[in-house]
């Protein structure tokens, strides 16, 4: 069995290759290079029973549901599928998964990402809670469930490169050749494999590894307040 490798951390990786510490944003094939990270896709793998102990009350079969219910769940489930706006595609989401009975209770902003301790960006994504899910890190508990509107994250990638306006509204020709060069380099071909969704990982991996370490001192405290 060969042993088994040192392990690195994010730190040392920066900072031997400075020219890595970049807005997240614009991360590209080459960061997940040189974090030794690659996608793989998976099939779906089996999902264990979402409500965590919680019992949610019977559901109300077609019959009992109003037309109006129906008509409105099916007008909002028409503009989540259309809307380009991602506020209306978030409010609308949040109303599907906080109905009545839902094993979903709570919300929040993703966690920071940080770097040499400290918070260097937060992404921009939300996080739904299970009702009963602990406050604190447990190895048992099921998988975050986040929401990322992938538009808003283009949407800020081109906000950050987009040539000034020029007086008069000249057309740049110059600058819109170097925005559209800027963008496509940090543009993956395949969005499933976009190098921010690492960022996105680290975070939550981070937040847990908090939690971990807050749990850890209360057990010894507790082990040793006697």
């Amino acid at each position: 069995m060969s042993p088994m490798p040192d392990v690195i951390s994010l730190s040392d990786i920066m900072r031997f290759r400075r020219e890595l510490l970049v807005n997240p944003l614009l991360w590209t094939s080459r960061h997940l290079d040189a974090f030794g990270c690659s996608f793989q896709h998976i099939d779906n793998a089996s999902t264990r029973d979402l409500d965590n102990g919680y019992e949610a009350p019977p559901q109300r079969n077609d019959k009992q549901e109003s037309s109006a219910e129906g008509r409105t769940r099916t007008s909002d489930a028409e503009m989540l599928a259309t809307s380009a706006l991602p506020a209306v595609k978030y409010n609308i989401l949040c109303r599907f998964l906080f109905h009545d009975g839902s094993v979903l209770n709570r919300r929040r902003k993703g966690p920071e990402f940080s770097f040499a301790g400290q918070p260097v960006h937060r992404p921009y994504y939300t996080v739904f809670y299970r009702r009963n899910e602990p406050n604190q890190f447990n190895p048992d508990v099921q998988p975050l469930i986040g929401y990322l509107d992938y538009l808003d994250v283009m949407g800020r990638r081109i906000r950050r490169y987009m040539p000034p306006t020029r007086p008069g509204n000249d057309h740049d020709a110059v600058g819109t050749r170097l925005f559209a060069k800027k963008l496509s380099r940090v543009t993956p071909a395949e969005w499933t494999e976009d190098p921010y969704f690492l960022c996105i990982l680290l975070s939550i991996a981070q937040l847990q590894q908090r939690l971990s370490k807050d749990l850890s001192a209360l057990s010894f405290f507790s082990n040793h307040a006697c």
